[in-house]
């Protein structure tokens, strides 16, 4: 019940060996061996074959979860394939579900988090059902009389929740589900034969890639140089989930369902099966987005404001949130409503439920103190605090354990100190002066209106033309474009995450040729398109960007500006870079500028910071 706070190098449970599931551990050090060749490939190299081959991080998150223990991943695990030296190639064409070194071009690097997490679910997983299978035999030799001398204690015969699926793993797109998928099957050794897989056709033609190119079947097809070369420009983290190598629909549910085989079985009937597509009240894992699974929550409801409960979400066991931080940036509430109903009592009893076999803690209604839930994001972020705290019990029965990035340097694990360290080191606009303004606030219900006084007031009259106002929160987005449209003494336009195409080329144009003064530009519109703006000569952040590297991609587009070239070049010595922050914005600051100096910034009796 000990919050436990860790940092990047923390190595207490360094010495942790993870307990595997005998039909996973023969496929551990195959299905983590891209990882280790990322990150680490001195240990990948002198490892093979080894299933204790784990990075640091690993190992502690292995410690943690296997201890069940909630656990909040809130740091950089990934960067950019590219700047690893990992071979750029599109997506496989194959019917197999594979996941290269660098599975999207000029993609991210393997994700340390997926083998662990994907290992320990099928750990549950198939215990459960070995643990039901094994009971329904003991029942039926004592429905015949085989066994009928055999006394068993009633509560060990509970292995049972009111429905059959024990694990849910939330995802934000197809593409990040597909990865889920290839690395579950990859840890049952799929590909070498010792699982049986149904569905996988089917899950490649809705879950994988587009096809790019149509005309040519081929293995090696040549992929499109569009493609690669919008990919190489937007950067590693777009292309990883909304570019064109990868499926970025958000609505989505797959049911998994398990039978257990047995260890060293090569024939038919010693394989483990897997049957993807499974109905959901019959599989023992679901992969799903929050929006798939919210729109089915109000599909049952009762239409008088009541969204409903999904029942097969009644006896989850442990609920992993994958790459939390980009659920953050499509709509929260979903994710929301799908963690306010897990381990809610179903509204139906199935004709399959034994309650003489249901666990006791699922009949008290006590199935979110022991669920164990893990969030996995990039960065710490206030509101995804908040859902971690409040997904399930105040206190839960194993107590949670929160992983998080120090920044500003110190420490770091295996392959820790290629992530990079600052979002200053990003800009490379050479005599940049990035400007950081303090703005008081007595409290944090009034710091969005003491920020949208300071704006208006001292900000906004001193914005000269080819301004660009770069808004990370889409309700102080609202409050800007209103004021602007009614006060009519700046002429903008607006770049938001709902804009059609045509209105952004049109906007993007007025702004360059100076037909507008200023922009406004919305961080999920920067996030889900990656606009490059030009025309710029003066950058005004109106809060700390949540996301550090969209610092650096707004603040390189003033290059142009610096360098005399843009649309006036009278304009170019006068390039500038404005930060508004308020103490409680520390978080995104330190993500900037490094622990120390967002410290100092937000204790100084100073306002106003500059670096160059």
């Amino acid at each position: 019940k000990t919050d436990l706070r860790l940092s990047t190098g923390w190595a207490a449970s360094g010495e942790h060996v993870p307990v595997l599931d005998p039909l996973v551990r023969p496929h551990w050090a195959a299905a983590n061996a891209q990882v280790l060749r990322a990150l680490a490939p001195s240990k990948q190299r002198s490892s093979d074959n080894n299933d204790s081959a784990l990075l640091s991080l690993q190992r502690t998150l292995f410690h943690h979860v296997q201890m069940r223990r909630d656990v909040h991943v809130a740091l950089r695990a990934r960067c950019a394939a590219e700047a690893l030296g990992l071979k750029q190639r599109a997506p496989s064409r194959s019917k197999k579900v594979e996941t290269p070194e660098a599975a999207v071009p000029f993609g991210l690097s393997p994700d340390p988090w997926l083998p662990v997490l994907a290992a320990h679910a099928l750990g549950l997983a198939l215990a459960t059902r070995r643990r039901v299978l094994r009971h329904n035999a003991k029942l039926k030799k004592r429905s015949v009389g085989d066994d009928a001398g055999a006394v068993e204690d009633e509560d060990a015969m509970r292995d049972q929740g009111f429905t059959r699926p024990r694990v849910l793993m939330l995802a934000p797109t197809r593409g990040a589900a597909r990865a889920w998928v290839a690395t579950l099957l990859r840890l049952l050794g799929a590909a070498e034969g010792a699982a049986q897989v149904t569905g996988l056709e089917k899950f490649e033609a809705d879950f994988g890639a587009a096809d790019y190119d149509s005309d040519d079947e081929a293995e090696d097809a040549e992929v499109d140089p569009q493609s690669l070369s919008r990919a190489e420009r937007k950067g590693a983290e777009w292309s990883e989930y909304w570019g064109d190598f990868v499926n970025s629909d958000d609505d989505f549910k797959l049911g998994l369902s398990l039978q257990p085989g047995r260890l060293g079985g090569t024939s038919a009937a010693a394989r483990t099966r897997v049957k993807l597509y499974a109905d959901f009240y019959r599989s023992d894992v679901i992969i799903a987005s929050p929006l798939g699974l919210r729109l089915l929550m109000e599909k049952e409801g009762t239409g008088e404001g009541d969204e409903g409960t999904l029942d097969f979400l009644s006896s989850i066991e442990l609920c992993v949130v994958s790459d939390a931080d980009v659920c953050l940036q499509q709509n929260v509430e979903h994710l929301k409503a799908v963690l306010a109903g897990l381990n809610a009592k179903p509204r139906e009893m199935r004709d399959g439920t034994d309650f003489s076999r249901v666990k006791q803690v699922f009949l008290e209604d006590k199935g979110k103190y022991y669920r164990q839930t893990v969030f996995l994001s990039s960065h710490a972020d206030p509101t995804l605090s908040f859902l971690f705290a409040q997904s399930g019990a105040l206190v839960p029965a194993y107590g949670r354990a929160l992983m998080e990035e120090t920044f500003g340097g110190g420490g770091g694990g295996d392959g820790d100190k290629k992530l990079g360290a600052e979002a200053l080191t990003g800009v490379g606009v050479p005599g940049l002066k990035m400007v950081f303004r303090r703005v008081e606030a007595p409290a944090l219900p009034l710091a969005p209106d003491a920020k949208f006084k300071y704006f208006v007031e001292s900000v906004l009259p001193y914005a000269g033309a080819h301004t660009c106002v770069f808004i990370p929160d889409y309700f102080d987005y609202v409050l800007v474009r209103n004021y602007l449209m009614k006060a009519r003494d700046k002429s903008f336009v607006a770049v938001h995450e709902y804009s059609r195409g045509t209105e952004v080329s049109r906007a993007r144009a007025r702004f360059f040729h100076g037909q507008r003064d200023l922009m406004l530009l919305t961080g999920r519109a920067l996030f889900y398109h990656r606009y490059k703006i030009r025309g710029i000569s003066s950058l005004i952040f109106y809060s700390a960007p949540t996301r550090a590297d969209q610092f650096a991609w707004m603040a390189n587009l003033l290059e142009e500006a610096a360098a005399g070239s843009g649309a006036d070049a009278s304009s170019a010595a006068a390039a500038s870079c404005l930060t508004l922050y308020t103490k409680y914005e520390a978080l995104a600051l330190q993500r900037l500028v490094g622990d120390g100096r967002a410290r100092a910034m937000l204790t100084s009796a100073k306002h106003t910071f500059m670096f160059v």
